[in-house]
């Protein structure tokens, strides 16, 4: 179940890599016209970056099929990596929502600001968006939501490994986030934290399957009833 027609596809696409395209630049990007690469070093960031990769390459996709095959149909990138962004990209929206900005804001740090709504909010919605819109259902298996947490776990090493290193940043912390600071919250909660996260975006991943399967199967039963309550099962 999803609109087959390239040319909305492609005007989406344009569209949206355009949006995560200025969200970025907004935060990445200083005055002095400095590209601030250490940003990248936040799973907010990165997730955002992965999602213009894919919305960018989702519209060279889709404007080649439109020029070879026309309007109708469908264009999208593999099952796998639509799925492990968009699940990267619903972390960052879930987890500023219901962990950060509420810590943040009962620490008296910083309001909402319209780059942290673009980069927080805007984007992740966008790149759903593309998903539940315009990539086809039914493609998702079993054993993908599991697959997919190997961003979010390939960037918790990456973190843990810096900080090991020496790394460090604004403000003189050694880790990112405070729910997988060390230094504040100790190795068992540290644990705690890594457990109750895994858990809960592997549910969150499971989410997806589920809704992927339920609206492919959506799409069926619409597609036989047009066809004729005789063919329709």
């Amino acid at each position: 179940m999803h609109i087959g027609d390239r040319a909305v596809a492609l005007a989406y696409r344009l569209a949206a890599a355009a949006t995560v395209a200025v969200a970025l630049g907004r935060l990445m990007l200083h005055p002095t016209g400095i590209v601030r690469w250490e940003q990248l070093n936040y799973f907010t960031f990165l997730s955002a970056l992965w999602g213009l990769l894919l919305l960018a390459a989702s519209a060279l996709q889709t404007a080649y099929r439109l020029g070879r095959s026309g309007r109708r149909g469908s264009s999208a990138l593999p099952a796998g990596i639509v799925g492990a962004v968009t699940l990267s990209c619903t972390i960052t929206m879930l987890v500023y929502h219901l962990v950060l900005f509420p810590h943040r804001a009962a620490l008296g740090l910083r309001r909402l600001t319209a780059p942290d709504l673009m980069i927080h909010y805007v984007t992740p919605l966008v790149v759903i968006g593309n998903w539940l819109l315009l990539v086809p259902k039914g493609r998702y298996r079993a054993l993908d939501p599991l697959l997919w947490l190997l961003l979010p776990l390939a960037y918790l090493g990456y973190s843990m490994l810096r900080a090991a290193l020496g790394g460090s940043f604004p403000g003189g912390e050694r880790y990112p986030y405070y729910f997988i600071d060390v230094d504040i919250i100790g190795w068992r909660i540290w644990w705690r934290n890594v457990a109750l996260c895994l858990l809960a975006f592997g549910a969150l991943g499971y989410l997806y399957y589920g809704l992927d399967a339920g609206l492919a199967w959506l799409g069926r039963r619409i597609g036989a009833c047009r066809q004729g309550p005789g063919r329709a099962e």
